[in-house]
């Protein structure tokens, strides 16, 4: 990655750059993954160990200080709660795509596991649409 200097100057109070000036690195590819224990689509109650729209939206503003391709890849492995897996891709979607990600793979292990795959400005993000034969092949191995 490469580091630059914050894009305009310092605030006012400070000698530091201002955190909303100050952009962050540019690599060759930013992976962001996700594993929690699943993807809740109704927050009622708030479990550490789920992941939750807001969640997303807060990952979303981050990354839109980051320049470059970006991967992001989310597993859940239960559709508890009424969370069945179409209804959280279309939920992950509704944040995802406000960040110019678009869904290049969905890799189903059964009814509860998967995992989603999504790419902003990835020339070669077509390829990921391979992921779920990949697995299956990998998976029917052992």
């Amino acid at each position: 990655c490469n580091s630059r200097p914050p894009s305009s100057g310092y605030d006012e109070m400070s000698t530091r750059p201002s955190p909303a000036d100050v952009s962050l690195p540019t690599c060759s590819l930013t992976l962001v993954s996700f594993d929690p224990d699943m993807y809740n689509r109704h927050p009622r109650i708030r479990n550490p160990r789920h992941l939750y729209q807001g969640d997303l939206g807060a990952t979303v503003r981050a990354l839109n200080r980051v320049e470059g391709p970006t991967i992001i890849q989310l597993s859940t492995y239960s559709a508890n709660d009424d969370n069945p897996q179409e209804a959280v891709i279309s939920s992950v979607n509704a944040v995802l795509y406000i960040g110019g990600f678009t869904l290049a793979a969905v890799v189903r292990v059964d009814g509860n596991m998967m995992s989603l795959v999504y790419a902003r400005n990835v020339e070669w993000s077509t390829e990921l649409a391979g992921l779920p034969g990949r697995f299956e092949q990998w998976y029917g191995a052992y």
